[in-house]
């Protein structure tokens, strides 16, 4: 069974560049992960799911079948094309996590590399390699890294924050190697700074404050809460006198406190007017999927909205029940890392993510629907008693090999 943790390893660290193309259609998921995923899922074949896993299992593959069919009949072939890859990704996963759930605690290892890329681009700049105004978006100087958008480069970049934080609190590495870490921290907290995700920077503080009070014991989480929300006031208070956008990158900490501040923050955007427009569609239409490709809806307008997106692809209803049980999967991880601590601090990653799915579309985002499989395993995990012998159900020939 190496082989499959293997394949699994590589999977994990590629999606830190999932976003990679290579013209003609071809990306890292098309050309690498969904490759490896098939494998994975043909070496697991005398691997049987959990009782509760099966229930998963089988849902997701209504909701595939749903989506797939219907919006090949409505002429979306392409998205038809890319929630079929989804789909074997997905169920990939599903295998895996019920396979071998213990793997999931070392999961930060793999993830607390998606933060290279863009540290790399970084340093290069500083080194004078690269120029600053090449990975930036516009005059507020937005730094992008090695993506194209600053909004989903701070998801990675977060991601990397949370699995290091994880990895300085269940490691017995050498001191220099953690301190090592803890720059890492430092650097990648600036590149989220230099961001300005306004949504991104509010989702990794909260998942911070999160994993930092899954850490301490009793009631002492509440005293420590109540003096982050002392501090996170009197910062915000401060912090109202900034709101103007400078043109220099040096002044990104001040930039991102201004666009805070500024009108467009506070009306959302002109984000809400879009979502009504969207949600009048859908509500119209509520059996039938009308996909998020614009230009077969002419008068839509990019969503920045997740929720909205599935609903777009699966239809009101159908998609109404998928997002109801996201919601649930992330009411539960909240909890349970409270409960415990460091043995599910995994699922902090998952709620990093999957927080910014109302300021973002992220549904065509490989690495969403990771974390989305993860959300609905751990809400399925446990829920119907199993004895302990059903843990892993391996075949005869699994046993003879």
């Amino acid at each position: 069974m190496k082989n499959i943790h293997f394949i699994f390893a590589a999977i994990v660290l590629l999606l830190s560049v999932e976003y990679l193309t290579f013209g003609g259609g071809f990306s890292v998921f098309r050309i690498l992960i969904f490759p490896l995923a098939v494998l994975g899922i043909f070496l697991m074949r005398g691997l049987h799911l959990r009782q509760s896993s099966v229930i998963l299992w089988y849902g997701l593959l209504f909701y595939f079948v749903w989506v797939i069919g219907s919006n090949y009949l409505i002429g979306n072939s392409g998205d038809s094309i890319t929630y079929l890859l989804i789909a074997v990704f997905s169920f990939f996963l599903i295998k895996y996590f019920s396979s071998f759930p213990e793997k999931l605690n070392s999961m930060y290892r793999y993830t607390y590399w998606f933060a290279l890329p863009h540290e790399i681009v970084y340093l290069l700049i500083l080194a004078g390699f690269l120029s600053m105004p090449d990975y930036t978006m516009g005059y507020s100087m937005r730094f992008i890294g090695f993506h194209r958008d600053p909004n989903f480069m701070t998801i990675f970049v977060s991601i990397a924050i949370l699995s290091k934080i994880q990895y300085l609190k269940v490691s017995s590495s050498h001191v220099v190697w953690k301190l090592v870490i803890l720059g890492s921290i430092a650097l990648d907290i600036w590149l989220v700074i230099m961001g300005m995700s306004r949504g991104g920077i509010l989702c990794l503080l909260a998942c911070m404050v999160l994993q930092v009070l899954s850490f301490i014991p009793g009631k002492k989480k509440f005293l420590v809460a109540g003096l982050m929300l002392v501090v996170a006031v009197s910062f915000m208070m401060y912090a109202r006198q900034f709101n103007e956008v400078s043109g220099s990158y040096q002044s990104s900490f001040w930039n991102m406190l201004a666009r805070f501040n500024n009108d467009d923050f506070s009306k959302g955007s002109g984000r809400k007017e879009i979502w009504q427009k969207n949600m009048h569609d859908i509500v119209e239409f509520p059996l039938t999927p009308l996909g998020t490709n614009l230009e077969e809806r002419p008068d839509a307008k990019y969503t920045h909205n997740t929720y909205i997106d599935i609903l777009l692809t699966s239809g009101l209803i159908f998609g109404s029940v998928f997002v109801f049980f996201l919601v649930s999967g992330q009411v539960r991880s909240i909890s349970d890392v409270l409960k415990n601590g460091s043995e599910t601090g995994y699922l902090v990653l998952s709620l990093v993510v999957v927080s910014q799915l109302f300021f973002l579309s992220l549904l065509t985002l490989k690495l969403t629907w990771f974390f989305f499989i993860l959300l609905l395993h751990n809400l399925s995990y446990k829920k119907i008693p199993v004895p302990d012998y059903a843990g892993l159900r391996l075949s005869p020939k699994f046993y003879k090999s």
